[in-house]
């Protein structure tokens, strides 16, 4: 724990101390003098925090749960049964690699707890663990550190075609344009190449081109190098990364809901990405991608395997209110634009374009979940147990004769509380919603979630 302790403070404090020189020289006497103070109060701090963190941080875990305990002269102590841990998270970052230690995260299902971070583990420890937690480990096919279990049905293992969309689709692309007036302006200035001052041409666009597509797919090899889902009796797994080694597992009662995104250029192609939504999902990467990139066509398919989905009753599009928001952001923008007040006129042009992709929905209700799609440049569906509906409210216009349809707003789980507003949603189907229940019980309480048990698959 020390030696990455002491690693992951270097890596902001060798930058700062390089710099900080520069900065205080252009600073004036007294300025100088406090920046200074800075300087010293942060090197300080600095070993305050690697050696007290290494010296005052205890945990033991057992078949009760986790004890843990660090801090001084402040101390933190927190106690944790596992029926209170939805998922667990096995990190190792190279330095972690180098060492054959993980960081384990252990996400806690009620909302007003924070997760639980135990760093340097050794292989032993992080396999009590996940032992403890309720899954078996297994050996690492390439010699690591960090296990996976082997055995059981696998959903998804990427391949080099997938890197390619993944490189496309996600995006990962548009990453090299930061990279290359960053990092890539200063390898130019090492070899003599002036970014800035390069004459545009066809073949430079060309090759501009190549550069970003290529880093894009490394983008995508780099986080999903070796990627893997594995659907076991106690949940669902994940392993993958090539710099970054990450495992993850999470019990199949923490799934509470899916979700199938399409950004505009998995609309353009024709793909989208499917994730599970977890109980404790307050985190990107509690968000669990089980297939990063598949056709749109399948995914249905695809996702009907893992949970059964019937949809009794859904709303039409809603088009009315999204379209006359754009209409009205558009007429906006083109009255700055002719006043020659561009900036204004884009920001108007963006916030009508925003306010009209989150009101272009529709919502359903099934068996005991709730399906919401939404989306006009970038569209998502969401299928989310009707537990994890926090709350519903419905506005109706009621003179001078009420309105045949209502505009709902639902407060749901994914990721974070979000809050999602549905126009144009029938009475009928707005009655069945405001029925909703919207008791949500403890992450790891025998609970329904999603169809399935936690005793077998789903």
């Amino acid at each position: 724990m020390l030696v990455l302790t002491t690693y992951r403070a270097m890596v902001v404090y060798v930058p700062f101390m390089l710099i900080q020189g520069s900065v205080g020289a252009a600073l004036p006497g007294w300025a100088a003098f406090l920046w200074m103070m800075l300087v010293v109060y942060y090197s300080v701090t600095r070993l305050e925090v690697i050696f007290t963190k290494y010296l005052t941080t205890f945990w033991h875990a057992d078949g009760a749960g986790i004890r843990f305990r660090t801090g001084w002269p402040v101390r933190e102590e927190t106690h944790l049964s596992w029926a209170e841990v939805g998922s667990l998270e096995v990190h190792q970052g190279w330095m972690a690699r180098l060492l054959c230690v993980s960081q384990v995260t252990a996400s806690v299902g009620a909302e007003n707890r924070r997760s639980l971070v135990l760093d340097a583990l050794s292989r032993a420890e992080t396999e009590r663990l996940l032992s403890l937690h309720d899954v078996s480990p297994a050996g690492d096919e390439e010699g690591g550190c960090v296990a996976i279990e082997e055995s059981g049905e696998e959903i998804y293992r990427a391949r080099p075609r997938d890197y390619f969309l993944i490189g496309f689709t996600h995006g990962k692309f548009f990453l090299f344009v930061p990279f290359l007036l960053g990092t890539g302006s200063d390898l130019l200035e090492y070899v003599g190449v002036d970014l800035f001052g390069l004459q545009v041409t066809w073949e430079l666009v060309i090759v501009a081109v190549v550069a970003a597509g290529a880093y894009g797919v490394v983008r995508a090899l780099v986080t999903y190098g070796r990627y893997r889902v594995i659907r076991v009796p106690s949940g669902f797994k994940t392993k993958g990364g090539i710099v970054q080694r990450t495992t993850f597992e999470a019990r199949a009662t923490e799934v509470v809901g899916i979700r199938i995104d399409r950004n505009p250029l998995m609309q353009l192609t024709g793909y989208c990405s499917v994730n599970l939504i977890l109980a404790t999902g307050r985190r990107d990467l509690e968000a669990l991608p089980i297939l990063p990139v598949i056709a749109y066509g399948r995914a249905f398919d695809e996702v009907k395997n893992l949970i059964p989905v019937h949809c009794e009753q859904r709303s039409p599009w809603a088009g009315k209110l999204p379209f006359t928001v754009l209409a009205g952001g558009v007429g906006v923008a083109v009255v700055f634009a002719w006043a020659s007040n561009l900036w204004l006129a884009g920001l108007a042009l963006a916030g009508a374009l925003s306010a009209a992709n989150s009101l272009v929905a529709r919502v359903g209700r099934g068996d005991g979940v709730v399906l919401v799609e939404r989306g006009l440049l970038g569209r998502s569906l969401r299928v989310i147990d009707e537990q994890m509906v926090r709350s519903v409210s419905a506005f109706q216009r009621v003179w001078p004769t009420p309105s045949s349809t209502v505009l709902m707003s639902f407060t749901v789980l994914d990721r974070r509380k979000l809050r999602l507003h549905i126009p144009g949603v029938p009475v009928t189907l707005a009655r069945m919603l405001m029925a909703v229940p919207r008791s949500v019980s403890v992450a790891g309480q025998r609970c329904r979630r999603l169809g399935y048990d936690g005793d077998r698959f789903p």
